[in-house]
């Protein structure tokens, strides 16, 4: 049975706080920043050197967060804080009306970040609900050999037809037609 449901979200110039300044924040901040969110890092102690090496790009405010951190953010991550400040982070945050991930501690999220095989246009996500993140790695590892790195340049080659197919091709024809193309070696 499922038990959430598996949702690509357009981040692009949306707000993502990154409440904590450590080595999760870090591997948090690279992971959203690739989706092109608007970023802000907020914690008292910050390692900006880190985030400068993972290629983090980002507004910093250095202090603990306070409400207004959250105001308008569409995604806040809870990272490198104890229970009980994290807890209340995520209390307030979702109160801000954002949505929560809180690492390390599914019970606090709304929704938790899966292992990525990123293709360009062809993203696949595996998720273990948090329950086993080392087996999601081993399951991404497998999909990662799988794929051929240029995948995503195929998908972008299709789509840049997709136009054109639909012109051409009856709609009653076009999976079929899709499929065949697809079919032969990528």
């Amino acid at each position: 049975m499922m038990k959430s449901f598996p949702l690509f979200a357009v981040l692009r110039g949306r707000r993502v706080v990154i409440a904590g300044g450590g080595e999760e924040a870090v591997r948090k901040a690279a992971l959203f920043g690739r989706a092109k969110a608007d970023l802000v890092v907020v914690a008292a102690d910050i390692d900006r050197a880190a985030f400068e090496a993972a290629g983090v790009q980002a507004r910093f405010v250095a202090r603990d967060a306070e409400p207004e951190d959250f105001a308008g953010a569409f995604i806040v991550v809870v990272a490198d804080a104890g229970d009980a400040y994290a807890e209340a982070l995520a209390r307030t945050a979702r109160a801000a009306g954002a949505l929560v991930n809180v690492v390390d501690r599914p019970a606090l999220c709304d929704f938790t970040t899966p292992s990525i095989v990123d293709r360009g246009d062809v993203v696949v996500a595996i998720s273990t609900n948090g329950t086993a993140p080392v087996l999601g790695a081993k399951l991404r590892a497998v999909v990662e050999a799988a794929a051929p790195p240029r995948l995503g340049a195929l998908a972008a080659f299709a789509g840049s037809f997709r136009d054109a197919v639909a012109a051409a091709v009856p709609k009653a024809s076009r999976r079929r037609f899709w499929t065949t193309f697809f079919r032969g070696p990528i």
